[in-house]
């Protein structure tokens, strides 16, 4: 600063107003600035002053007088406008003023370029409008006539006394300016207002300018006393006289005079040196930009033409000295102490130039991360260590400080060699033993002397380091024990008291204990003084849904954070925390839209302008939402095996690449102060599915956290998939399920039996209750026998909660849970429960599940059953005894839905072998009491064609006479119903004698009878089919025909031995005309061999050609014609098919032929059950050797690293694993029916039928008897 010049002070008080965060200056601008204009040609005049037009003016009216007996030049004007008129006035202004001969000079560029609130200007000229275009800072709006002030916006070019060229009048005249406190009045007013409210400076006036001594009369005739004083700065040449006479004018006077003295200068030159020295001091009070840091703040340029002095110009804010780090980069294996030391200085000097965003704003992180890059890539412990320890206390505490404020602005976790460092610390110093217990260590920490405020500091910081560090890892035990060392010490400071219990707030959300989050939440003492830490506070009770109190919390926390707020200076740190608040309150009111509360509109300006400052979050969360989306997981998907055995879905695969965006997201959240969820919003939408894919790779516990704290249950719904947890380490998955378990069971006792109506959200418990089941149930296939009854427990527990019951949505879960709980238990285990099972209520009992709940579960229906298990013995049959006479003590009763729900239970023991003959009488008497009109047992709750599988009956012979019955009245025209009853009812062709009691085994004339309810309904169906074959719709067609022709192959031409040669044409006309609609009639080929044997080889090689067909459907159709014909040629007396079917079948399954590998091996298993007499020793031999193959390509953390290997997705390999497994068991099980020694290979399977993650793996083996030695 010119320390000389003695009106600085004044221009400093002027350019800080301007560069207020809102800028508080205003400026006037008279005819003398525009002398500062560039002409366009030499012979362009210069602008008039206004003893320019005094002298015009005289000349006109007085020609004669002398100059000092002339009016003044305002009555002089007013007189020219009497004798010529207004028009000829204007034309000599026009005429005097070179406005079209001139362009804005540099100077113009400068003045629009400072940040004035609004500038006023007395000019008839547009240099200051045309000069606009060329600013590009800041954008003024024109204000030509009062009537544009309403439309106009800050700031505003302001013409108050008319503009060129037409917007008149232009106030010139005496009775111009008497009246125009009148006729103007809002260009008064507005001018008022600015001087009111702001530093209010006049440039290009002098001071006998009629305007400066106009406009200066009004604001004292206006404002009186109470008239702020208004800055005129231009080259004054002031006298004492002349100072005094502007200060009685309420006019500081900044003479800029004194900088280019009269001596050195021209006249013009002066004045246009003064106040480019003016306009330049006023741009270097432009606060330090620190946006861009960690990069060095630099002065803005102002000007695009260099400023020569002297004079010297007015110094802009000092730029604070940073500490140059090492020249050279630090090297990986040279880490010396004077290169760190020079490193920690310049993190230090950095580190004070923070502008103190809450969280640092992304482009700023990365910058910030890709310093300490160096730090995160390399391991560093071997070199840094060891420096560390050899540094004094004092010196050491700091060194870590720097590395970890680096770490934490960052967002990265800590590395392994700084969390040492910093426990080693926090272990080996104690600052103060009185209020912290390090005494449980084995080594005396060392107490420091004399003041140890600063190491207390460090030292806390560090421990909160930790205990961050413990909920990234789940470090359970550190963050008790840290939380434990920090509970006395937290309290000289209220900051690190709120910081301890949100960070007790913040472990126990990522346990999913709610309870004690509470429990925290009661015990964390209220602190106005400290609104942000309030502020996290409403973000947790947000997250439990108590979205009301939430609310309430945050507005408040925003009204005493905006308290803090200056106009004099920016505070980032306070911005950016009203930038977090706002966010949260706009999180809640979305999430409570809803319940009535509706989200304001109002908080978009403010948004706007805390995104200038980066103080708003939004920006910076999308961003890091586009990094996870698009780097690091590479996504494909197909449509695959689901998670349970047997369905199918739509499953996505990911491979993940090095990437921290998932753990800077989360951080961000846990510094900022947003929920992860608050209703059904979710800030992170987008990006937290990814975040929660990331973690699963590393921390699937974390990953579950995020993902149900979240609401992103879809994510952990595709990362659970059965590979995953199949591939999941046992004790990893065991610890899950008895984490999830607890918080689980915690939720449901806390859910309220009957939903409330308030004002709270869906919150953290809801999210439990919708979501842990689904977790819980996929980790039943690698759970301990008595975690599996624990998951039954929690089955039961689900299906008998009044709540659950109520929640229809939960229906699905509680069936999944009993599903797969079910599927993953022993036979003996699931024997062991069926009490517990029989003794739940039935649907018609519950009194909050009715009709119109379809999908309440029947948890007998989900025993899993092979017919070659073990059938319960009697003392289990004794122990559910109770369970069954309440059954059937219920099924007599009037209610239908009663009597339905309890018939299933006994049915479903039926089928188990799970009735003693007498419980089976009474349940067949049971049934038969309630009959329909059709005299057939009525509201059974299984379809009618399940009674001919019943081993029970009143009479001999009841219940097939009463299916067959029911099935010969059935109409056809419900086609689907139709085939469905009559297949499932009928004896199959390869049942042996004992599966043919429990099947319909049709007489000639009934089989007829079948046969012609098909004729009649097919003429019908036919065309429809036809049309829709021409039309490819596809859609409703193939499931017909597919049904149609197995209903022939299966049910109907195998009991049509002895018809009518007329009725054989009509079945295979039948056939031909469904392979003239573009139908396959595999199935049927076989049965057909029954008419006419010579079929046989166009039989076979249609099945050949199936069996290397270039589709699964069209393979596993050959397996299953190939299978009914073994059947028919034991049961119908047709000739075997040739062999070399099924040595092809086998040769398949060997080499692993795809497509229909996974068919092949199925098929293949159960026809070895029933037809292994059948295979030849070859035929064993070569299976042999293919499950050889299969039992190392289908492990489910195979990869495809080979060309030779089965192109199977993972999902699919695990689905074959479980087919081998019964294949192997099946050949085991012939093998030992042979006599012969059991294979090597087979043993091995047996192996991995005991060890094995997934229970169809293992069951396959449940009842293949282990051969004895010798």
């Amino acid at each position: 600063m010119s320390s000389d010049f003695p009106h600085a002070m004044h221009v400093d008080h002027i350019r800080r107003a301007l560069w207020k965060p809102q800028s508080r200056a205003v400026v006037m601008v008279g005819a003398g600035f525009s002398r500062n204009a560039d002409a366009i040609s030499s012979a362009a005049p210069p602008f008039p002053l206004w003893w320019q037009f005094t002298d015009r003016l005289r000349k006109a009216l007085y020609p004669t007088t002398k100059p000092e007996d002339t009016p003044d030049v305002l009555r002089m004007a007013e007189e020219y406008e009497l004798a010529t008129g207004r028009t000829a006035l204007d034309d000599l202004l026009l005429e005097m003023i070179p406005d079209a001969q001139h362009q804005p000079g540099p100077l113009h560029e400068l003045l629009l370029s400072l940040p004035w609130a609004d500038l006023f200007t007395t000019n008839y000229d547009t240099l200051l409008e045309r000069a606009r275009t060329k600013v590009h800072e800041y954008k003024y709006d024109l204000v030509q006539t009062p009537s544009d002030v309403a439309r106009a916006e800050r700031p505003r070019i302001v013409k108050l006394h008319g503009s060129f060229p037409s917007h008149r009048p232009f106030i010139f005249t005496a009775e111009d300016y008497r009246t125009y406190p009148t006729r103007f009045a809002p260009y008064v007013n507005m001018v008022q207002q600015a001087i009111m409210e702001n530093v209010f400076c006049m440039i290009g006036f002098s001071g006998s300018d009629p305007n400066f001594l106009q406009w200066t009369g009004w604001v004292r005739d206006h404002l009186g006393s109470s008239a702020p004083k208004i800055y005129l700065c231009d080259v004054l040449d002031l006298t004492p006289a002349k100072e005094r006479l502007y200060q009685s004018m309420r006019v500081i006077p900044v003479d800029l005079g004194p900088l280019v003295p009269a001596s050195r200068w021209t006249t013009a030159m002066r004045y246009r040196k003064s106040l480019e020295w003016l306009l330049l001091s006023l741009h270097n009070g432009r606060p330090l930009d620190m946006s861009s840091w960690p990069a060095r703040p630099k002065h803005a340029t102002p000007s695009s033409r260099a400023y020569t002095a002297p004079p010297a110009l007015l110094e802009p804010p000092a730029i604070p000295q940073l500490v140059a780090g090492p020249e050279t980069p630090v090297q990986t294996d040279n880490l010396s102490m004077e290169a760190l030391r020079r490193h920690v200085q310049n993190w230090r000097s950095e580190r004070l130039l923070y502008p103190g965003w809450v969280v640092i704003p992304e482009p700023n992180r990365l910058r910030l991360q890709l310093e300490i890059g160096h730090w995160l890539d390399n391991p560093r412990d071997q070199r840094i260590l060891p420096l560390l320890k050899s540094q004094p206390i004092a010196e050491r505490a700091e060194t870590l400080y720097e590395f970890l404020w680096r770490f934490r602005r960052a967002l990265v976790p800590l590395t392994q060699w700084l969390a040492q460092a910093l426990h080693e610390f926090l272990e080996g110093v104690n600052p103060k033993p009185d209020l912290i217990d390090l005494q449980s260590l084995t080594t005396r920490p060392e107490i420091p002397q004399g003041n140890s405020d600063r190491l207390t500091e460090l030292w806390v910081e560090f421990a909160f380091a930790l205990i961050n560090n413990a909920w990234q890892d789940r470090l359970e035990d550190q963050h008790v024990l840290w939380l434990k060392r920090l509970e006395q010490v937290v309290c000289l400071q209220s900051a690190w008291k709120a910081r301890w219990y949100h960070a007790q707030c913040w472990h126990y959300l990522l346990r999913l204990d709610e309870q004690a989050v509470r429990g925290v939440l009661r015990k964390w003492p209220e602190n106005w003084g400290l609104p942000f830490w309030e502020a996290k506070r409403a973000s947790v009770l947000a997250e439990l849904g108590d979205a009301q109190a939430a609310l309430s919390h945050a507005e408040i926390a925003l009204d005493h954070v905006r308290q803090g707020i200056s106009n004099v200076s920016v505070n980032h740190t306070i911005l950016s925390e009203e930038g977090w608040i706002i966010g949260l309150i706009q999180t809640i009111e979305s999430a409570t839209s809803r319940h009535g509360i509706e989200p304001r509109q109002g908080f978009q300006t403010r948004i706007n302008h805390l995104r200038s400052l980066r103080c708003s979050p939004e920006e910076d969360l999308s961003y890091r939402e586009r990094e996870l989306q698009q780097k690091g997981v590479e996504k494909t998907k197909s449509n695959t095996h689901g998670f349970d055995p047997g369905s199918v879905s739509t499953t996505h695969h990911f491979s993940l690449r090095a990437s921290l965006e998932h753990w800077i997201l989360i951080q961000m959240f846990h510094d900022g102060a947003w929920p992860l969820r608050c209703g059904n919003i979710v800030p992170a939408l987008k990006g937290m599915p990814q975040a929660v894919r990331r973690f699963w790779e590393h921390q699937p516990p974390l990953a579950i956290s995020i993902g149900l704290l979240s609401g992103s249950a879809e994510a952990l719904k595709q990362m659970l998939g059965r590979v995953d947890v199949s591939a999941m380490d046992p004790s990893m998955a065991r610890s899950i399920f008895t984490w999830l378990s607890g918080v689980f069971l915690a939720a449901l006792e806390a859910s309220p039996v009957i939903p409330q109506d308030g004002e709270s959200v869906e919150g953290l418990r809801a999210r439990l209750l919708h979501s842990c089941p689904l977790i819980l149930s996929r980790m039943t296939i690698h759970l301990t026998p008595d975690q599996l009854e624990h998951a039954l427990t929690i089955s039961i527990k689900m299906y008998r909660h009044e709540a659950c019951q109520r929640n229809s949505l939960t229906h699905a879960l509680i069936s999944q849970m009993f599903q797969r709980t079910l599927f993953a238990a022993s036979v003996d285990q699931r024997y062991a429960w069926l009490p517990r099972l029989l003794e739940l209520p039935l649907k018609g009992e519950l009194s909050f599940v009715g009709n119109e709940s379809p999908d309440w579960p029947e948890p007998l229906l989900f025993i899993p059953w092979n017919t070659d298990w073990r059938l319960p013995i009697e003392h289990e049959r004794t122990s559910w005894a109770g369970g069954v006479v309440h059954l059937l003590r219920r099924m007599k009763e009037n209610a239908p839905e009663v009597r339905a729900n309890a018939a299933l239970r006994p049915a479903r023991l039926s089928k188990l072998g799970g009735l003693t003959d007498k419980q089976g009488r009474s349940f067949v008497g049971a049934l038969w009491e309630q009959t329909d009109g059709g005299g057939f047992p009525s509201h059974t709750g299984f379809v009618p064609s399940f009674l001919v599988a019943l081993p029970f009956e009143r009479t001999p012979g009841d219940n097939r006479i009463a299916v067959a019955r029911y099935l010969l009245a059935l109409d056809v025209a419900n086609s689907q119903h139709y085939f469905s009853e009559i297949d499932n009812a009928t004896a199959c062709p390869w049942h042996n004698s004992e599966e043919r009691k429990a099947g319909v085994e049709w007489a000639s004339n009934e089989a007829e009878s079948l046969l012609s309810k098909i004729q009649e309904w097919w003429p019908k169906q036919a065309p429809l089919l036809k049309a829709s074959h021409q039309k490819k719709n596809f859609f409703h067609q193939p499931s017909i025909l597919d049904r149609l022709v197995r209903h022939l192959g299966v049910a109907l031409i195998p009991y049509l031995r002895n018809c009518a040669e007329t009725q054989k044409q009509a079945v295979l006309n039948l056939v031909a005309e469904i392979e003239d609609l573009g139908q396959q009639t595999l199935l049927a080929q076989p049965a057909l061999l029954i008419f006419d044997v010579n079929r046989a080889e166009d039989t076979a090689q249609r099945i050949q050609r199936a069996l290397h067909g270039a589709t699964d459907l069209d393979v596993s159709r050959g397996h299953s014609a190939l299978t009914i014909w073994f059947g028919l040629s034991q049961s119908r007396g047709i000739p075997l098919p040739p062999p070399y079917l099924l040595d092809g079948w086998i040769e398949g399954v060997v080499s692993r032929r795809q497509p229909g590998l996974l068919d092949a091996v199925h098929h293949l298993a159960a026809f070895t059950s029933r037809f292994g007499e059948l295979l030849q020793e070859h035929h064993l031999q070569n299976l042999n050797e293919g499950l050889e193959f299969l039992l190392l390509e289908t492990r489910p953390t195979k990869v495809n690293d080979t060309e030779d290997e089965i192109p199977l997705t993972t999902e699919q390999r695990i689905v074959l694993r479980g087919h081998a497994s019964h294949l192997a068991a099946r050949l085991s099980a012939e093998q030992q029916r042979r006599g012969s020694a059991i294979p090597p290979v087979l043993e091995e399977w047996r192996k991995v039928g005991s060890t094995d993650a997934l229970p169809e793996v293992r069951r396959a083996w449940a009842q293949v008897a282990k051969p004895i030695p010798g």
